[in-house]
C-alpha cells in the first residue's frame, strides 16, 4: 500500500510541474514579408527564441502550429503589447550580419528594439532608417582580454553627440538607454512612447518523495525544488531553490 502512495504521489508531482511548464499561447497578429496580415495565437512563453522564430496558430485550441523564421514574416504583436519587428543589423565589430525579430522597447523618431540572440542581449537604435547595434563588451573564450564593441560611442553617433554633451559615462543598462534616447527625442521636439506589458513569472514547485530497503537497513528520502522563471529572459533562466531530506536507518540483529 505505501508503494502505491509513493508512485501516485510522484506522478501527481511530476504532472503538476509539466502542466505549469506547458506552451503559453498569446492572441496576436502577424504580417508577412508579402504584406499579409493573419490573426491568430502566437507562442511567447520563451522571449529569447522569438528573435530567430516564432510558432503561430490560427485557434487557441489548435494543437499543431506553424513555425515563422525571418525569411517570411516583418513583423508580429500580442494582444497584451508586445510588438516585434524584423532588423537587420552588424554585430561583432560589423565582422556578422544577421537578421532578427526585436521587441520594441521605446517608439518615438529615434526608437530603441531589444532582442536576445545566441543568449546575448542587444539594442538596437533605429534613427532614420538606420539601425545602430548597442552590443556589451564580452570575454570571449580563448581570448585574454575583454573585447570592447564601444557602445557608448556608438549610442553617441546614433544620437547626434547628445549623449557626450549630458553624461560622461553611462554602463550597459536598459534604462539608461530608453532614458537617454527619450531625452534626446525631446530636444528635437518629438515625442516618445514606452512599450510596456505586464509579463507575469513562471513559478513551479517540484516534489519527490521515496524509499526503500534491503536486508538489516532502509531508507526514505524528500525533495522539493521550488523554481521561478523570467520570461523576459529566457525561460532557460530561473531562481531555485531546493530542500533535501535523507533519513537512512540500519538494523542489526544480535544473536
Amino acid at each position: 500500500m505505501n508503494k502505491i502512495f509513493l508512485c501516485l504521489m510522484v506522478c501527481f508531482f511530476c504532472h503538476y510541474a509539466k502542466a505549469q511548464l506547458s506552451d503559453s499561447f498569446e492572441k496576436g497578429t502577424i504580417i508577412t514579408c508579402e504584406g499579409v496580415k493573419i490573426d491568430g495565437y502566437i507562442k511567447t512563453n520563451d522571449l529569447s527564441h522569438l528573435s530567430s522564430e516564432i510558432c503561430f496558430k490560427l485557434a487557441e485550441k489548435d494543437v499543431k502550429y506553424i513555425k515563422y523564421n525571418t525569411t517570411q514574416i516583418q513583423s508580429f504583436q500580442t494582444a497584451t503589447g508586445k510588438i516585434f519587428d524584423l532588423l537587420a543589423m552588424q554585430i561583432n565589430e560589423d565582422s556578422m550580419g544577421i537578421k532578427v525579430f526585436a521587441n520594441l522597447i521605446l517608439k518615438g523618431e529615434t526608437s530603441l528594439y531589444k532582442t536576445i540572440f545566441k543568449s546575448k542581449i542587444f539594442y538596437i537604435v533605429v534613427r532614420e532608417d538606420k539601425n545602430y547595434v548597442l552590443q556589451d563588451d564580452e570575454l570571449i573564450f580563448g581570448e585574454t582580454e575583454i573585447r570592447k564593441y564601444n557602445y557608448q560611442g556608438v549610442l553617441n553617433f546614433a544620437t547626434e553627440g547628445f549623449l557626450t554633451k549630458k553624461y560622461s559615462k553611462i554602463a550597459f543598462k536598459e534604462k539608461d538607454f530608453t532614458k537617454i534616447i527619450s531625452e534626446y527625442n525631446t530636444s528635437k521636439g518629438y515625442k516618445s512612447k514606452e512599450e510596456t506589458y505586464d509579463e507575469k513569472n513562471i513559478h513551479y514547485t517540484i516534489v519527490n518523495i521515496g524509499g526503500g530497503g534491503k536486508k538489516d537497513e532502509s531508507e526514505f528520502f524528500l525533495q522539493a525544488m521550488y523554481r521561478l522563471y523570467y520570461p523576459k529572459i529566457s525561460r532557460s533562466t530561473s531562481l531555485n531553490f531546493g530542500l533535501n531530506y535523507f533519513n537512512y536507518q540500519y538494523l542489526r540483529i544480535i544473536q
